[in-house]
């Protein structure tokens, strides 16, 4: 593994800490009823983590560097949809899933836009 992956695995191993200890904590309800917003709020938790792993390049090709990355992701979500089934004031949501594996995409979307734009390709020799 070279160094920008190893770098990357870092960045999304912490990522993934962030977003169970977040999933996984005992938290008040909101106050506030806006309709849909813990949707909105997992598809926004898991757009960083689509992106980073847009980045880690393991395997040639753009099916096993998007659909890997989106499975990854989705069972992640799903693993911890499930444990917070076991968490006081929280519960296992299917619409919270799908807004995992929505967000987990669009953050692949996003990395693989901005490594497109800005891959540099050789200028042409005179």
């Amino acid at each position: 593994m070279d160094r920008r992956n190893k770098t990357v695995f870092v960045l999304i191993l912490l990522y993934l800490g962030f977003i169970a200890g977040g999933s996984l904590s005992a938290i008040p309800p909101l106050k506030i009823e806006i309709p849909n917003l813990d949707k909105v709020i997992h598809v926004l938790l898991y757009i960083p983590l689509g992106f980073l792993l847009s980045f880690l390049k393991i395997f040639s090709g753009f099916f096993l560097n998007f659909f890997l990355p989106l499975g990854f992701g989705s069972l992640y979500g799903a693993i911890l949809e499930l444990l917070q089934h076991f968490v006081p004031g929280r519960t296992l949501s299917l619409g919270d899933e799908i807004a995992n594996i929505l967000g987990v995409g669009i953050g692949l979307g996003l990395g693989f836009l901005v490594e497109f734009l800005t891959h540099k390709k050789p200028s042409p020799r005179m």
